[in-house]
């Protein structure tokens, strides 16, 4: 299995990194890449499963808001999943 982690904010990426350092049996199948899936399109038709936590919430705007989605439709195989999480600030209560 690869896993491919995207963030645009280069010091998440620097954390990424450190757990490769502290786990390197993780680097066969995990890497971390710079990108901005609001306004960078992701490859097309490479994953089985793309999954959105907690950060569609903080894209603004329906034109960065519909890109990011067609973006991650198009970078899914035939029969790949698209799941994302948004919080609900409304839990537990």
């Amino acid at each position: 299995m690869k896993v491919i982690g995207y963030d645009c904010n280069p010091s998440f990426l620097e954390l990424g990194d450190e757990l490769l350092k502290r786990h390197p049996h993780l680097e066969r199948g995990l890497s971390f890449e710079e990108l901005n899936y609001a306004e960078q399109p992701l490859p097309s038709a490479t994953f089985d499963l793309i999954t959105l936590y907690g950060t569609f919430h903080y894209l603004v705007g329906t034109e960065k808001q519909t890109y990011a989605l067609k973006s991650a439709y198009d970078a899914l195989i035939p029969d790949g999943l698209f799941c994302f999480h948004l919080p609900n600030y409304l839990h537990p209560i």
